[in-house]
């Protein structure tokens, strides 16, 4: 048997699409036949109370080196800065028999096994604006040391192997392309329209958009669709769902929401604010269609999310969203606002209920081979970096 250690330092409820990112591959792993490999979950005691629920029947390890706060956090986050390796956690990692790192941020040196880096994306090189000069060199530093401390790094797109590849040109052949597959929530264990229309209180036909509001993730065109929508007839509802806060852009949040009601729109963009999993899961499945419109994504999960369920997207068109290739997507210019508000009255006009059953068995149907794939191409990786000698 193969353990594969993954460290979560962060809270999930700041980046959500790190644990779901997780799951779905701790779900690929296990639906291997005969998979040697066994994940082991890492986080701190004051971390992440939701893993158990959300990772069930994997091993989930609480240790007080990787809380935020408190003397063992502390030193280690002082060790790795100061030694460039993190104290306590090679023992942590050998009291459970842990063969493999992986998807953990940068190892540090004399971890004694091999390393697994995940860049989960390089936006800071693409939307620079969003970040200070500062936050730039600072992420440069940890994605170079990263790359030089694992023996392999996963990337979730071509796209993001040729921002590797040019951005350390060196160690391009470290880079590993895995693509992930999203799982889909058992329909049973979903609420049904009944119980989100009392929960939420709407009562109409809605779309959905489930990125947290990151100033990158583009909500405003959304709202200047629904605008333009609305000055020539009665504008759909829009429901959006994910954390309300941006660490390097206090306010746009609030900016957003006075800009709806600015347009007039306020009653048709409505935000939710994080919901629980299985509620995000029942808001996708009855939606009109799915909507990311985004300036940049690493991988989308929504859109795999919508993907495994065979759910119309309404997506920016970015290079990784037409690498995602949905079946059922409707593309327009991230910045062209008539051009989603069209598409959004297409999804409209066109949403039949039992045709969307349809879909969704159909997706659901595929989704086995395709999530077979996925964890395959982990497995492989894995194999590979076992199969070397750490350092190499």
């Amino acid at each position: 048997m193969i353990r594969v250690g993954f460290l979560v330092q962060y809270d999930a409820q700041g980046w959500t699409g790190g644990i779901n990112y997780l799951s779905n591959l701790f779900h690929a792993v296990r639906a291997q036949p005969e998979s040697r490999l066994e994940p082991v979950l890492f986080t701190g005691v004051g971390l992440n109370p939701d893993l158990e629920r959300r990772f069930p029947g994997f091993r989930i390890v609480r240790s007080r080196w990787l809380d935020g706060g408190g003397p063992r956090g502390v030193l280690r986050r002082a060790s790795m800065r100061l030694l460039g390796r993190s104290i306590g956690i090679t023992d942590l990692l050998r009291r459970e028999r842990v063969t493999v790192l992986s998807h953990s941020g940068d190892p540090g040196r004399g971890l004694g096994i091999p390393a697994i880096g995940w860049i989960a994306d390089f936006q800071h090189l693409h939307v620079t604006e969003l970040f200070s000069a500062k936050e730039r060199a600072d992420r440069d530093s940890v994605i170079r040391r990263l790359i030089e401390h694992c023996e392999l790094v996963v990337v979730s797109s071509q796209h993001a192997a040729g921002d590797l590849a040019s951005f350390a040109p060196t160690q391009t052949s470290k880079a590993r392309v895995l693509r992930f597959v999203a799982t889909p929530q058992d329909p049973a264990r979903l609420p049904d329209l009944v119980l989100l229309r009392q929960q939420y209180g709407f009562a109409e036909p809605y779309f959905h958009l489930p990125n947290q509001f990151w100033a990158h993730k583009n909500h405003r065109i959304v709202i200047d669709a629904l605008a333009t929508i609305a000055r020539s007839g009665h504008a759909p509802l829009v429901l959006a769902t994910g954390s309300t806060t941006d660490y390097r852009n206090p306010g746009h949040y609030e900016r957003l929401m006075q800009h709806a009601r600015e347009a007039g729109i306020g009653d048709r963009f409505r935000s939710l604010g994080l919901v629980p999993f299985e509620h995000l899961g029942g808001l996708m499945r009855h939606c009109v269609a799915v909507i990311n419109p985004s300036l940049f994504e690493g991988w989308s999960t929504t859109v795999e999310e919508s993907k495994s369920i065979g759910k119309t997207v309404i997506l920016s068109d970015i290079a990784v969203h037409r690498e995602q290739a949905p079946e059922r997507a409707r593309y327009f210019s991230p910045t062209d606002a008539n051009g989603l508000a069209n598409h959004m009255l297409e999804a409209v006009a066109a949403f039949d209920e039992s045709a969307e059953r349809r879909h969704e068995l159909e997706a659901r149907e595929r989704w086995p081979e395709r999530l077979a794939a996925f964890g395959a191409e982990y497995c492989r990786i894995v194999a590979e970096v076992v199969n070397q000698p750490a350092g190499v």
